[in-house]
């Protein structure tokens, strides 16, 4: 009798795990992406490998606060800190996240994605900056200003909140209906904060 119950459970699955699987394929197939997300995503992946390809690439490509002005004049890692990882899982991540929320959407016509892209990149790494330096100064902490810092966190935060404007409640995720485009910010903050208090930030 329980044998004959797991078997017609498994039948009446059978059609709703075939329109899972299409509807996920059908999903897959409508996705495009806007070619600001796709060079994102090549440079993303180039200073991934480049982190393990070339010897020391960290000291010159992350940001490193002591590097930037003082010891050196590296200013491009303003730009190249935000692109850099050393991480595969937390590579894979990003760009999963970054095609989910950009998948659609359209950045290159937009008049202020430029602007708001340079922006938030460039205002984020100089507020680490001063941050890193205000922490230096008041604890004499070394590892303030010699520690690389790096992460691909403003790029997927500015995609991310251009995505908001224009998809606001709607879900991020089939699956989790309670993660909108509005709350998603305030979501990925949240861990990360708890992440950096665990240790792994």
């Amino acid at each position: 009798m329980a044998k004959m119950k797991c078997e017609n459970q498994a039948y009446l699955r059978q059609p709703i795990l075939h329109h899972d699987i299409v509807v996920i394929l059908s999903t897959i197939d409508e996705m495009s992406f806007d070619p600001c997300v796709i060079v994102c995503t090549v440079l993303h992946c180039i200073f991934f490998v480049i982190h393990f390809a070339v010897k020391d690439s960290i000291n010159f490509l992350a940001l490193v606060p002591i590097n930037t002005f003082i010891a050196n004049k590296y200013v491009w890692n303003l730009i190249t800190g935000n692109f850099y990882e050393s991480q595969p899982i937390k590579l894979v991540f990003e760009l999963l996240l970054l095609f989910q929320v950009t998948s659609n959407l359209n950045f290159t016509n937009s008049d202020s994605f430029a602007l708001y892209f340079l922006v938030t990149v460039l205002g984020s790494s100089f507020f680490t900056l001063a941050y890193c330096f205000i922490r230096f100064f008041a604890t004499r902490m070394d590892d303030m200003i010699t520690d690389p810092l790096y992460g691909f966190s403003s790029v997927l935060i500015c995609f991310i909140m251009f995505a908001r404007q224009h998809r606001g409640n709607q879900s991020v995720f089939y699956a989790f209906p309670l993660i909108t485009f509005h709350n998603l910010p305030i979501l990925l903050w949240a861990l990360q904060l708890t992440l950096y208090i665990a240790g792994f930030g």
